[in-house]
């Protein structure tokens, strides 16, 4: 729909607003149309190389255990109590609740209203996410007694710590999807999606991609909400701008048909090692790290905030055609091997790491910079390494059975593990 949109679309639209950058290119030069043939490329070696992993047998999901339940009490609180340090302090080193609040969109930008050399630990907090995937899977696996009652406990109380990181962080991608990832879990064990929460979550999504900006500013100015021009503006105007938010990666592929190589030389994928290198704290080590694509591809299209690559203009700008097929294939192949380490399970804390990965994995192909990985990926990989991993070198090394005689039914066979009780 965005690339029919454009071609259809009054320039002075774009014109006298902030998606003025998106003029850089006319709607109507050669660049779109070989952008949409890059897409259909980008989309059919996707597809090929995702057969090409997937059909292999999935790896059978390992039942929890009396030795995981008390390894899982141990990681969710250690993850739960790493995040709350690191958001109590961030939030005290920009000057209290207050600010991180009222203050919360403008901490988006490259000049946040306070500058703080703990600002990394913005990026810490959301382990609360983790742990909250955690103790949702500890209060299924807990039939009944004080355990499950304080697993749903703590899962209440991380879940609303997770609201309060992502309302800071101020991403409506990463709020949404944070929103559809309980009741996504359930519909994995349940093996089935019920149209209502289809709707429900595509409302969520449209009302924060229309929305979303004035939501992040609720805090500072609650009249936001009511805003009347929003209001008047009637279904069409909604419908127009809930298709605009997808424009960018379109125009951003079609820029770099006209701009690589000869006003941003080839990258050579050099973005992938320099997300790394972004996982040092700038201000406070005192480093200044290399441009990313984002950065440079924003100063490219004389943009205000950020325009991010999506997955195939940042194959483009990689290694143009090449680039193309290497990330639209990489992105098959991630979702391949997925489909087999974590697949379709009633098991609590699989299907809660199935949903999260399905969830962070599909915004890359708006959102590819490797460096805009780590700010959503960062807890969950560690999350994934910390609850997850462990149980499944125990199973490969064949250590598993034993425990499973002891501890019960499996999670496959019946709604949760109930390992203290009949």
């Amino acid at each position: 729909l965005a690339p029919v949109y454009l071609q259809f679309e009054n320039p002075a639209v774009f014109r006298s607003s902030t998606w003025a950058w998106i003029l850089r290119t006319p709607f109507h030069a050669g660049a779109f149309a070989e952008a949409s043939v890059l897409a259909l490329i980008g989309y059919l070696a996707m597809v090929a190389v995702y057969w090409v992993v997937a059909p292999g047998p999935a790896q059978p999901t390992v039942p929890a255990d009396r030795e995981d339940l008390a390894y899982l009490w141990a990681v969710g609180t250690g993850l739960g109590l790493a995040g709350m340090i690191a958001m109590l302090v961030y939030a005290s080193s920009i000057g209290g609740w207050t600010v991180f609040f009222v203050q919360a969109l403008a901490f988006r930008g490259t000049e946040p209203p306070v500058v703080t050399p703990l600002a990394f630990l913005k990026n810490v907090a959301p382990l609360v996410i983790g742990a909250m995937l955690v103790f949702n899977a500890l209060r299924e696996y807990h039939g009944r007694g004080v355990l499950r009652t304080l697993a749903r406990a703590l899962l209440v109380f991380f879940f609303g710590a997770s609201l309060a990181i992502l309302f800071h962080q101020a991403g409506r991608a990463a709020f949404a999807a944070f929103l559809l990832t309980l009741p996504l879990i359930r519909a994995v064990q349940l093996d089935r999606l019920r149209v209502r929460h289809l709707l429900l979550g595509m409302a969520v999504l449209a009302g924060l991609a229309v929305f979303g900006k004035g939501f992040f500013v609720l805090a500072k100015n609650p009249g936001a909400a009511l805003n009347p021009q929003s209001l008047v503006a009637g279904v069409p105007e909604l419908a127009r701008g809930l298709v605009r938010e997808f424009t960018f990666p379109i125009a951003t592929l079609a820029n770099a048909i006209v701009s690589v190589p000869e006003r941003i030389p080839w990258r050579w994928f050099y973005d992938i090692p320099l997300a790394f290198v972004y996982l040092v704290p700038q201000r406070l080590t005192g480093l200044a790290h290399e441009a990313t694509i984002t950065m440079l591809n924003t100063t490219m299209l004389r943009a205000d905030g950020g325009v991010p690559v999506d997955l195939l203009s940042f194959g483009y700008f990689s290694l143009f055609l090449p680039g193309v097929l290497l990330t639209a294939g990489g992105m098959g192949a991630i979702l391949g091997v997925g489909e087999r380490l974590f697949p379709p399970s009633r098991d609590p804390l699989v299907a809660g790491l199935r949903v999260s990965w399905l969830l962070l994995i599909a915004f890359r192909v708006m959102y590819a910079d490797p460096q805009l990985f780590w700010q959503p990926g960062l807890y969950l990989t560690i999350t994934t390494v910390a609850a997850w991993v462990p149980r499944f070198l125990r199973h490969v090394g064949g250590t598993s059975q034993p425990a499973r005689q002891a501890g019960g039914r499996s999670t496959g066979q019946s709604r949760g593990l109930n390992v203290y009780g009949a």
